[in-house]
């Protein structure tokens, strides 16, 4: 069956939507994140090979898309008639765009001029417009979901495509194209519980993480522990990893997940 195709509206019109954005990085207190404008700086300075800037990217996709964010903007903003899986498109469409940027159209110092992509951005500098060829939202949709919320997957994309001097789009649309699974459909939006942790911890086998850090992604995406662990009242993956029992229980879960 085909998934169900969401249109990309003109909430990119509504200035707060590009700019509302949350990195435990840009401020631990998280009440805000770096700004469009300062999303294409670090686009600038990742190009450059710079982790820390890679590391600040990938932490602001991760902490935005959440579903966490999406209510903070319909609380702070005031409620758009959009689900949170329409949220999570239209940020990673964001998010695309700005890594993909070839010029940059700026506002600085009372003068509008547009910036090689190459050129460093003043201080202060506004970006109101941007060129270059986009990754399209249906190829986003056939590769992603909300359920692939994941910071390190997040870092992979952004070094992958800012290492690419060449046709990032290219190179983009075949990161996508390695993300994309054959099951996936408009029906994982009626998964249980489970569905969604076993999903999760595939993810994150897939990328090579250890036990201990999926057991921290789960934890960070509150999915529940396992019903023997939970009448131990072990409530959180990483307590339950510390416990030797409990240990044995998550290690079992993870071998017994079919891999792709």
């Amino acid at each position: 069956m085909e998934p169900e195709r969401i249109p990309l509206l003109a909430l990119d019109l509504d200035p707060a939507f590009k700019d509302f954005n949350f990195s435990a990085v840009w401020d631990q207190t998280m009440k805000c994140g770096p700004t469009n404008s300062e999303l294409y700086l670090l686009v600038q300075k990742c190009r450059k090979g710079d982790k820390n800037a890679l590391g600040d990217f990938a932490d602001t996709m991760y902490w935005t898309l959440r579903e966490a964010a999406f209510n903070a903007f319909q609380h702070e903003h005031g409620a758009r008639a959009i689900t949170y899986q329409e949220w999570f498109y239209y940020k990673l469409f964001q998010f695309f765009e700005i890594l993909l940027f070839t010029k940059l159209h700026v506002a600085a110092e009372s003068e509008i001029r547009w910036v090689e992509s190459d050129e460093v951005l003043e201080k202060g500098a506004i970006v109101i417009g941007s060129q270059g060829l986009v990754v399209q939202l249906d190829e986003l949709q056939d590769a992603l979901g909300p359920e692939n919320n994941i910071c390190r997957l997040w870092f992979d994309l952004a070094q992958t495509v800012s290492d690419s001097s060449n046709d990032r789009l290219a190179v983009a649309q075949e990161w996508l194209r390695s993300q994309r699974a054959p099951e996936r459909s408009s029906s994982k939006r009626g998964w249980t519980k489970n569905q969604e942790r076993d999903q999760i911890i595939l993810n994150c086998l897939e990328r090579g993480m250890k036990t201990q850090l999926i057991c921290q992604e789960l934890d960070k995406r509150t999915i529940d522990t396992l019903p023997d662990l939970q009448a131990r009242s072990i409530h959180r993956w990483m307590d339950g990893w510390a416990d030797p029992e409990a240990r044995k229980a998550i290690q079992r879960l993870l071998s017994k997940l079919p891999r792709r």
